[in-house]
C-alpha cells in the first residue's frame, strides 16, 4: 500500500521491483530413500555400469543439494527482507481452512498478490459471517453488556459509536486469545481466530500512525493550523475520550485493558473495518435488542456497521483498485471478485472511499503519493474548527447539554474576532461604541461569525484528484511516479463560493446594501442558512482580499515559511530516502494542501486585479484594505 497498510506496519518500500516468493508449495524435490540400496546392487551384479551410474547418482545428489540450499537461502532472504511476513503465511494457511481462498492467490509481506493471471470476475476468497467480527457480535458480549454500556464523553455526554465498543471487545478477545492453548484440532474456529490476532499489525508496527505521534510532532510536520493537524487531532481526542468514557463506565476496565492497548484496537477499528451495508445490518440485530442499543449506542444504519473481515482487510487501498468486494446476504459472506484482468504478480487493491489525503493518513495513516486522491484546505486560520467531516463519529457538541454548546462558542469568541479586526473598508480602525453604525455592523458580523464557525464548507475546500488518472502499479514497495502531484489551474474544479461568502460577511460595511447592511444582518440572525449575495465592486474587492490573506497566511503556516517549490524540492529528497517513511507520508499531505492554498491566493488575487485595473485615480475609501490588523 503505498502507504496504506491497511494498518499494516509501514514500511520502507523500494523504487524497483523487489523479488517475491513463491508459496504454491507444488515444487518438492524429495530425495529417494532407497537410491543408495540400488546402487550397491548395481555395484554387484552391473560392473561395466559402475562409472556411468556413480557419476549421474553424484550429479543428482549435487543438483539436490544446491536446490536444497538455494530454497532455504531464498526463504532466509525473504524473512530477513520482510517480503513474507511469516504471520501472514501462517493466517492465510489457517484461514482457508473454512474460508474459501483462491489457490492463485498468496501472500506477500502483509498483503496479497497474484500468483497467476485472474480474469475479471474471477471469486478471489469468500469469508463467511462466522469468521467476522462486527460491533454487533460486542454489543452481545456479556462484559460489555453489563460494564461498558453506560459510557459517555466527559466533554459532551454523548452516546459513543459501535467502533469504540468493537475496539473494546477486540481488546478483551486478543488478551483471551493470547493467553489460550487452542488448537486447531480442539477448536477449528478459534484456531483460526487466534492466528488472525496474531497476523493483526502490532502497537510497534503502528508507531507510525500519525493519531500516535505528539501534538508537537504533528504540528512541526503539518502546521498547527492546517487542516490536517485539526482531523488528525480530532481523532487523537476521541480515541482518548473514548477510553477514558470506559474507565468511567467500568472499575474493572483498566484492570483489564491499559489505554495503550485499547488504542492499537481502536486503530484496528479504523483502519480495518469494513460496512456490510445498512440493510445487511438492521437485519443482524435481533429486535429485542435494538432498544438497548439505540439508548446506548451511537448507531447510525443509514452508514451500516463495523465489521471486522480476515483476508479482505489484507489488501491496500487505491481509488482504482482491481479487486472489489460485497456483504452477500444469501451466503452471509463477504466475497471478493476481481474487478478487472489482474496480472501475476500484481498485489490486490481495494478501495477505502473517496477520502481527502487529509483524512486518509488521520484514519489509515498513508496516502498513496500520486495526485489520486483529494486535497483538503481550510482558511480558518484564527479558529480552532470543531466540525473535522467526522460523522457521528465524535463531535466536540453536545447533542443534549445545550449549554455545554454555548461555553464552547464562547470561548471562540475572541478567535472568532480577529477575522474582524483588519477593519477593510474604512480609513480608520474602528476602536468602540463611538465608532456608530461601524461599530454595531463589527458586532453583528461576528454574531453571525459565531454561528458559522464550526460550519465545514465555510471555511474548507475540496479539490479533486491532482492525477485523476493514476493507477496502482505492481507493489506496493514500488513508488507510483517520481513525478510529484501538481495541480492544473486550467482543469480543476475550485468551488469557492462558500469560502468567498464567509469573506463577504467578513468585508462588509454599514454603507453597503443601500445602507441597509445593519438591517439585513438582523433581520437573519435566525437564518439557519444565511448568506450575503453580492452587491458592489468595492465589497467584492475587500471579499477577494479576505479571501487571498486567510489563504495566504494559512499557507505560511503550513509551509513553516516555505515556498511551493521548495517544499517540492524537500520531497523530491524525501522519495529518494525515505520512499513510505514517516516524513514521506507527512510531506504529500502537507504538499496537497499547500497546492491547495496557492490555489485559492492565486484565484482569489486574480479576482482582486481585475477590480483594481477599473479603479479610479482617487481610490474612494471603500477600497481600503490593510496588510496588518488593527488593534484588538
Amino acid at each position: 500500500m503505498p502507504a496504506r497498510k491497511r494498518n499494516n506496519a509501514p514500511s520502507q518500500r523500494k523504487r524497483g521491483r523487489e523479488p517475491t516468493s513463491d508459496h504454491d508449495g507444488d515444487n518438492h524435490h524429495p530425495t529417494n530413500a532407497r537410491s543408495g540400496a540400488s546402487r550397491d546392487i548395481t555395484k554387484r551384479n552391473l560392473p561395466q555400469k559402475i562409472s556411468r551410474s556413480e557419476s549421474h547418482q553424484k550429479q543428482l545428489i549435487y543438483g539436490s543439494s544446491v536446490l536444497v540450499v538455494a530454497i532455504i537461502a531464498g526463504a532466509l532472504w525473504n524473512y530477513l527482507d520482510n517480503t513474507v511476513d511469516p504471520r501472514i503465511v501462517q493466517f492465510w494457511s489457517t484461514m482457508c481452512r473454512e474460508a474459501q481462498c483462491a489457490r492463485y492467490v498468496n501472500p506477500v509481506r502483509r498483503t496479497l498478490q497474484a500468483s497467476r493471471p485472474i480474469r475479471s470476475g474471477e471469486v478471489i476468497a469468500e469469508i463467511p459471517r462466522h469468521l467476522q467480527i462486527w460491533d454487533i457480535d460486542a454489543l452481545r458480549n456479556e462484559f460489555v453488556r453489563e460494564e461498558l454500556l453506560s459510557a459517555r464523553h466527559a466533554r459532551t455526554g454523548n452516546l459513543l459509536p459501535s467502533g469504540a465498543f468493537l475496539a473494546a471487545y477486540l481488546a478483551l478477545q486478543y488478551q483471551d486469545m493470547m493467553l489460550s492453548n487452542v488448537t486447531a484440532s480442539k477448536d477449528i474456529e478459534k484456531s483460526i481466530l487466534k492466528s488472525y490476532f496474531e497476523a493483526l499489525p502490532t502497537g510497534d508496527e503502528l508507531v507510525d500512525h500519525p493519531v500516535l505521534w505528539s501534538t508537537e510532532d504533528l504540528a512541526s510536520a503539518l502546521g498547527q493550523h492546517s487542516r490536517s493537524f485539526g482531523v488528525v487531532v480530532a481523532h487523537k481526542e476521541m480515541v482518548a475520550s473514548e477510553y477514558q468514557a470506559f474507565l468511567r463506565a467500568s472499575g474493572n476496565f483498566a484492570d483489564k485493558i491499559s489505554e495503550e492497548d485499547y488504542t492499537i484496537a481502536r486503530l484496528w477499528v479504523l483502519t480495518r473495518s469494513f460496512s456490510p451495508g445498512p440493510d445487511i445490518c438492521s437485519n443482524e440485530i435481533n429486535k429485542e435488542d435494538l432498544p438497548l442499543f439505540e439508548k446506548h449506542v451511537m448507531l447510525d444504519f443509514a452508514k451500516g456497521c463495523h465489521a471486522m473481515v480476515p483476508i479482505l482487510d489484507a489488501l491496500n487501498h487505491h481509488p482504482e483498485p482491481n479487486v472489489a468486494y460485497q456483504y452477500n446476504a444469501d451466503k452471509r459472506a463477504f466475497l471478493i471478485t476481481a474487478k478487472r484482468k489482474i496480472p501475476v504478480g500484481f498485489e490486490l487493491y481495494d478501495s477505502y472511499g473517496k477520502f481527502s489525503d487529509s483524512h486518509l493518513f488521520a484514519k489509515f495513516g498513508f496516502v498513496n503519493g500520486d495526485g489520486s486522491g483529494h486535497t483538503q484546505a481550510s482558511i480558518a486560520f484564527f479558529h480552532r474548527m470543531f466540525d473535522y467531516g467526522m460523522d457521528n463519529e465524535y463531535s466536540h457538541f453536545s447533542k443534549t447539554h445545550h449549554e455545554k454548546n454555548r461555553a464552547l462558542l464562547s470561548a471562540q469568541r475572541p478567535s472568532l474576532i480577529r477575522y474582524l479586526q483588519y477593519d477593510d473598508g474604512y480609513v480608520d480602525c474602528i476602536t468602540g461604541q463611538e465608532e456608530g453604525d461601524a461599530y454595531k455592523l463589527k458586532e453583528l458580523k461576528l454574531q453571525h461569525l459565531m454561528k458559522i464557525a464550526n460550519t465545514e464548507s465555510r471555511w474548507v475546500v475540496t479539490v479533486g484528484p491532482r492525477r485523476p488518472n493514476s493507477q496502482p502499479v505492481e507493489s506496493t514497495e514500488i513508488l507510483i511516479t517520481e513525478q510529484l502531484p501538481e495541480i492544473d489551474p486550467r482543469r480543476v474544479r475550485l468551488n469557492l463560493l462558500p469560502l468567498i461568502e464567509t469573506c463577504r460577511l467578513i468585508s462588509v460595511i454599514h454603507t453597503d446594501y443601500d445602507g441597509q447592511a445593519i438591517a439585513y444582518l438582523e433581520q437573519n440572525l435566525e437564518t439557519s442558512d444565511f448568506v450575503l449575495e453580492k452587491d458592489n465592486n468595492a465589497l467584492e474587492y475587500r471579499t477577494f482580499m479576505c479571501l487571498a490573506r486567510l489563504a495566504s497566511n494559512a499557507l505560511m503556516n503550513v509551509s513553516g515559511g516555505r515556498k511551493v517549490k521548495e517544499e517540492e524540492s524537500i520531497l523530491a529528497t524525501l522519495t529518494r530516502e525515505d520512499f513510505g517513511g514517516r516524513n514521506w507520508t507527512a510531506g504529500h499531505v502537507r504538499l496537497g494542501e499547500m497546492q491547495t492554498l496557492q490555489l485559492i491566493s492565486g484565484a482569489a488575487f486574480g479576482q482582486m486585479q481585475q477590480w483594481v485595473e477599473n479603479l479610479p485615480e482617487s481610490i474612494p475609501p471603500e477600497y481600503t484594505v490593510r496588510e496588518k490588523s488593527c488593534p484588538p
